[in-house]
């Protein structure tokens, strides 16, 4: 091993010590009013996952850039990578995800009570290649199906590749490559967040005023399987005003595969560019983290294809019960 490349390993490894020493509970703040998920890649099919399955609780919407349909993989790995990411030999089955959705609310194991309300925000780049734009224009069916249309916002020209569009972004446009935040000259955070909640004030030019805490989810994880590939430590921003007991919003962020705290560190935290609406706007935003684990889930991915167990994808998934646990903690409800 080079001592270059050693030297990167050891100063993540010490990063990730670092992150995990300093963490601290979970702590409750005043939230007002529904909250709304986004995500990227991985984390927009969980954001999907999430939004469908406790519709109520996230009933502003949800945010996805190059995400899938509802259990569009419906349980199988092989699948997942090709007709849900490259749309081949077919693009996905909107139908089929419709008709499990259905099943699933006559069964109870949903709750799609807060569906027909909610805002959709999507976003393809004309250049990702990893998740192909039939893949999130059948992501776009699948919700027309329960939503109406002016509910729906799609950026589906950005010349982008395969990543997260943040005016912090630290990439190129195009760009396909780690930390996979790129740079397309449009601020998209900001459609984002106005559209799903409504934000008045421009976002924080310079300095943020609140604060970037890293918690402790391991509670959160506790008497889960080993599957579940939960991170011990994630990370919550704070607006001053937040902090300070005033009622504030809820945005639940989550991460791609391989960007997490273990792929990136803190990148998608601080350059997402959502705290900087956040800041102005009285939103908190959560960034609930998954690591890689050896057996399932070698690139740290949220579960959208089956590896944590069967229920994934409903409000009984391990991965799902555990951010919705975070939730409830920050709005101080028991656990």
């Amino acid at each position: 091993m080079s001592g270059r490349r050693g030297g990167r390993l050891l100063a993540a490894a010490l990063g990730s010590l670092t992150s995990l020493a300093a963490a601290q509970p979970l702590p409750s703040v005043n939230i007002d009013g529904p909250a709304a998920v986004v995500g990227l890649s991985s984390g927009g099919s969980m954001a999907v996952q999430l939004h469908v399955a406790h519709s109520s609780a996230f009933a502003a919407g949800v945010g996805v850039v190059a995400g899938t349909p509802y259990e569009c993989a419906q349980g199988s790995v092989l699948r997942a990578t090709t007709r849900c990411m490259k749309a081949v030999p077919a693009g996905p089955d909107t139908q089929g995800s419709i008709r499990i959705t259905e099943s699933r609310i006559r069964a109870g194991a949903i709750d799609a009570a807060g569906l027909s309300g909610s805002r959709i925000y999507l976003a393809s780049g004309t250049r990702d290649q990893v998740v192909r734009r039939p893949v999130m224009d059948a992501l776009e069916r699948y919700y027309l199906n329960f939503i109406d249309p002016g509910q729906v916002l799609y950026d589906r020209e950005l010349p982008a590749g395969h990543a997260w569009i943040s005016p912090l972004g630290s990439k190129d446009c195009h760009a396909s490559a780690k930390p996979w935040i790129n740079d397309c000259g449009i601020d998209a955070p900001g459609r984002m967040v106005s559209w799903l909640l409504g934000a008045q004030a421009p976002r924080r030019q310079g300095a943020l005023t609140g604060e970037l805490i890293v918690f402790d989810q391991r509670p959160f994880a506790a008497g889960l399987p080993a599957s579940h590939s939960l991170d011990d430590a994630g990370w919550a921003y704070l607006p001053r005003a937040c902090a300070e007991g005033r009622p504030c919003r809820l945005l639940v962020a989550l991460h791609g595969c391989q960007q997490g705290r273990h792929g990136v560190g803190d990148a998608f935290v601080r350059l997402s560019g959502l705290n900087e609406w956040a800041d102005t706007n009285g939103i908190v935003v959560l960034y609930p983290q998954v690591q890689p684990i050896r057996q399932g889930n070698p690139r740290g991915c949220w579960d959208w294809w089956g590896y944590s167990g069967p229920e994934y994808a409903t409000r009984d998934g391990v991965q799902v019960r555990a951010v919705m646990a975070m939730v409830q903690a920050l709005r101080g409800a028991p656990r």
